[in-house]
């Protein structure tokens, strides 16, 4: 057992630790692994949004990442597959998910509760389009476009039997 005689540690306001008479500046650089891990940080910032398939979420006029699944364990995103109808507000989009689950599940939500599925999904709303989010990242992964009511060609016209 060391009594208070034998070590002394007395920290003054110049950044020396007194030690058993001994005296030691205090260590301000970091360490290797702190400044990997802030490059490392750096280098998120700047990478591009890619999903599994290699394809970035750009491509196809930001239809090709899921807005509802979150990326995996190497940052990729879920690539879409099919183009689902969203209802949102009375208006319907196109919408491109991975799987059926997640447009139920999206569609599911902005029936029940609009302005949580704002809060969720949505990045900004123009007229024709919706920018959709990534719900675990909060990164803009996909553009929604607005669907054109159709009109039927008969319609208005005179049809004899």
């Amino acid at each position: 057992m060391l009594g208070t005689e034998d070590v002394i540690g007395v920290a003054n306001p110049y950044g020396l630790i007194q030690m058993a008479g001994k005296s030691k500046k205090k260590s301000k650089s970091r360490t290797k692994t702190q400044k990997r891990r802030t490059l490392r940080l750096k280098s998120r910032s700047k990478r591009k949004l890619y999903n599994a398939n290699k394809q970035s979420c750009k491509s196809k006029k930001m239809k090709s990442c899921c807005p509802h699944m979150p990326p995996n364990h190497k940052g990729e995103y879920a690539a879409t597959t099919k183009s689902h109808i969203l209802d949102y507000l009375g208006n319907k989009y196109t919408l491109y998910t991975c799987c059926s689950m997640c447009a139920q599940q999206m569609n599911q939500l902005s029936r029940v509760n609009p302005k949580q599925f704002r809060k969720k999904y949505i990045l900004k709303k123009t007229a024709s389009k919706l920018y959709l989010k990534n719900q675990a990242t909060g990164k803009l992964v996909q553009i929604a476009n607005k669907k054109s009511p159709k009109t039927k060609k008969n319609e208005g016209k005179m049809v004899s039997i």
